[in-house]
């Protein structure tokens, strides 16, 4: 199994070393983002924000843990719907799901690449953060926000697998992604804390995984939150995923028959 994961991660890796173009526009697209939240950032007092979340951290410090948990969910969202349509266009995606390889493990192994992707965005955007200097980490808990990073980021690639449900299904449709993505920016907490919300929307932000993970991310990095303050984070994100993941292989199951029964896997 581990050879196997390799070779699926080694794959994924040479096809993704064949757009450095692409990762250095990200990279400098990152880093002109939050220099914006830099000077954006001077125009909301830390007392303001201070009302609204228990962190007595600045704006920019929150708007850069939040970008970088948004843009590690969207890597881990696009990432396996991404590739299978890649596949699904060139014809490769029929051959490996006729293979001997079940479906769940292909779906499985193909995600690992997605999820390395996501994390080092996450780092990404902690790092620019700490170079532009409005962000520090010095009092951080550090094994408590992996804690919390590694199991949103599986959480986030749980719903992927979702988006790559509906990929198969409608031959490059990814309604899931636009939904899940727009509605976890609006409500999860990105730029501004859910209590801002109305009632009825602060309820709904507590089906998000996004809103959760920035709780518990922000709480360690920005607050040095103990590991017992974020169990409940913790634990609501483990169990998210447990229900998620298997669900999301069933419906995957469920649209490769479609997609075999119509003859669809190698149509673009």
């Amino acid at each position: 199994m581990s050879r196997l994961a390799w070779e699926f991660l080694r794959r994924d890796l040479l096809d993704e070393a064949g757009a450095r173009f692409v990762l250095l526009v990200q990279l400098l697209n990152v880093s002109i983002t939050m220099a914006g939240y830099v000077f954006l950032s001077r125009l909301v007092e830390k007392d303001a924000l201070g009302r609204w979340t228990s962190a007595g951290e600045g704006y920019f410090a929150f708007v850069v843990v939040g970008m970088a948990t948004n843009g590690a969910m969207l890597t881990a969202l696009h990432g396996l719907s991404q590739r299978l349509q890649r596949q699904q266009a060139s014809g490769a995606l029929k051959p490996l799901f006729f293979g001997q390889t079940r479906p769940e493990t292909v779906v499985l192994l193909s995600s690992v690449y997605p999820l390395l992707r996501a994390a080092a965005d996450f780092a990404m955007y902690l790092v620019i953060g700490l170079l532009l200097g409005g962000l520090s980490l010095s009092g951080a808990n550090l094994v408590g926000a992996l804690a919390v990073a590694v199991l949103a980021l599986v959480a986030f690639a749980s719903l992927g697998i979702w988006a790559a449900a509906f990929s198969v299904l409608f031959r490059g449709g990814d309604p899931v992604v636009w939904l899940i993505g727009s509605a976890s920016f609006l409500l999860g907490g990105v730029l501004y804390p859910p209590a801002l919300l109305p009632a009825p929307l602060r309820w709904a932000a507590e089906a998000f995984p996004l809103t959760h993970a920035l709780r518990g991310l922000r709480a360690a990095l920005l607050a040095g939150a103990p590991l017992h303050e974020l169990a409940v984070r913790a634990l609501w994100l483990g169990g998210f995923s447990l229900l998620v993941a298997p669900l999301g292989l069933a419906m995957f199951n469920a649209a490769l028959t479609r997609a075999r029964t119509h003859g669809s896997l190698a149509r673009t």
